[in-house]
């Protein structure tokens, strides 16, 4: 859950050496049939859902693994299901929107902003996975499904993704000096690949894995001669948003990349560790202890309690 503590800089970092400071995600995937067709639930078979809960090639598990062993807790919902308001979102430290179908409403972004303003966290990626099946969908790889999903979300935050680029398995190397320095020179693996457009000129956006191949397919872009990026980072006042090139490092064993391959475990560990940190909010400075004649000036007990927990 969501929440603000206020109290001396003592106890926050009390807290924080005690692992307290874990927090909820909210994973969102959707249901879609391999011939793009939107499924409603218990309908037909779905296409790579990509579930926390499926432990097979194409499932999350091993991810949802890897957050629980960061003190995370980690539960999914179905993108029809939600309604992105305070209601919701104020429960999560963190969000992931996997793959899904839902174009959300003016009124949800503008509650997903106030969300991430206050401190809340975003993982997004795109895939052509999101429109079903490659083979089956018009368009192909290159089918917009994913491109327009994800764009909804963070177009107002001046990033981009490509269609699917299809051209096999890619590596790319984080930048040294990357703004979260446990991923610095890591390298990250994906297929298909879905790279991040960025204006040269924004400087909000930063590229903490840029991406250097070619990028050919560029049908749905905006920004004009953009910078790409494999990873990329937005700060929103206290929070942050970050998008993914690919959906496959984060699978179990796929064709292609999947969570163990390259530093793809060390860099979604590092990116969502940063993302669900709950919100820490201590004053400037602890207050001054009031003078108290009747016992000789000592300090209330609940100071005193601080001061030996900190010793």
């Amino acid at each position: 859950m969501k929440y603000i503590i206020l109290g001396f800089v003592l106890l926050s970092s009390t807290l924080q050496s005690s692992g307290l400071l874990a927090g909820d995600i909210a994973y969102i995937h959707g249901r879609v049939a391999a011939n793009g067709t939107v499924l409603d639930e218990g309908e037909g078979n779905p296409f790579d859902q990509m579930l926390i809960t499926d432990s097979g090639d194409k499932g999350l598990s091993k991810f949802k693994l890897l957050m629980e062993s960061q003190g995370h807790s980690l539960v999914q919902f179905r993108d029809t299901s939600v309604s992105l308001n305070s209601d919701f979102l104020n429960n999560y430290d963190a969000v992931i929107f996997g793959l899904h179908q839902k174009i959300w409403s003016s009124a949800e972004r503008s509650a997903l902003d106030l969300w991430l303003k206050a401190g809340g966290g975003m993982f997004i990626y795109s895939d052509s996975a999101s429109g079903g099946s490659f083979r089956q969908v018009p368009g192909g790889a290159q089918n917009p499904i994913g491109q327009n999903v994800t764009n909804n979300l963070i177009r107002q935050y001046g990033m981009q993704v490509t269609v699917d680029q299809a051209d096999g398995v890619r590596a790319a190397t984080a930048a040294n000096s990357a703004s979260i320095a446990a991923i610095r020179n890591l390298v990250i693996e994906g297929e298909g690949v879905s790279p991040v457009a960025i204006a040269p000129a924004n400087a909000d956006v930063e590229i903490l894995i840029p991406y250097t191949n070619d990028v050919d397919q560029r049908q749905g872009l905006t920004i004009a001669n953009p910078n790409f990026a494999a990873l990329a980072r937005r700060r929103v006042e206290q929070g942050d948003i970050i998008v993914m090139f690919d959906r496959q490092p984060m699978w179990n064993d796929g064709p292609g990349s999947d969570i163990e391959e390259q530093a793809n475990t060390a860099i979604l560990r590092e990116v969502m560790n940063l993302l669900a940190e709950p919100l820490v909010v201590a004053p400037p400075s602890p207050p001054t202890p009031p003078s108290n004649p009747e016992n000789g000036g000592r300090l209330p007990p609940v100071i005193n309690l601080l001061l030996d927990e900190a010793d």
